[in-house]
């Protein structure tokens, strides 16, 4: 009978194997994917929150025009809103009188949209207010400065 001798008893090794290296880089690539995914989605947030909020914003000048009477109280269809913003503006203005109530009570709507083609989903913001129509204005005939 011979006797075999014990195979050695190896120290356990303290490296990664080659199978849990590639797991550990595809884990990697996977979240570094998801991340850039999630990045450009809040990068398209935040342009189209740029977008309302520009458009909240030039709707509200335009009834602070209205309302001043720097600008005529009259219906206005898709009127370029000059700003310099990178992309272009248009601005609608809807007075629809009010029956039965107070006299000379109009209700104004105006919208303020991006001016660019349906697919790229413009920005769009509508105000609607109650307004009184304002009263002409008497430049030349003032009684105040006659006196």
């Amino acid at each position: 009978m011979t006797l075999r001798k014990p195979y050695p008893v190896q120290p356990p090794r303290s490296a990664f194997t080659l199978l849990e290296v590639i797991l550990a880089l595809a884990i990697l690539a996977g979240s570094v994917a998801v991340l850039g995914e999630v990045m450009r989605l809040a990068g398209d947030s935040s342009r189209r929150a740029i977008a309302e909020t520009r458009a909240q914003l030039i709707a509200s000048t335009v009834f602070a025009q209205l309302r001043s009477g720097a600008r005529e109280l009259v219906d206005a269809v898709d009127e370029p809103f000059e700003a310099e913003y990178p992309v272009g503006w248009l601005v609608s203005v809807t007075v629809t009188p009010i029956e039965g109530t107070v006299e000379d009570l109009n209700s104004v709507q105006i919208t303020a949209a991006q001016d660019l083609e349906a697919r790229l989903q413009p920005a769009s913001y509508s105000l609607t207010v109650w307004m009184h129509t304002p009263e002409p204005s008497t430049e030349g005939s003032s009684s105040e400065g006659a006196r």
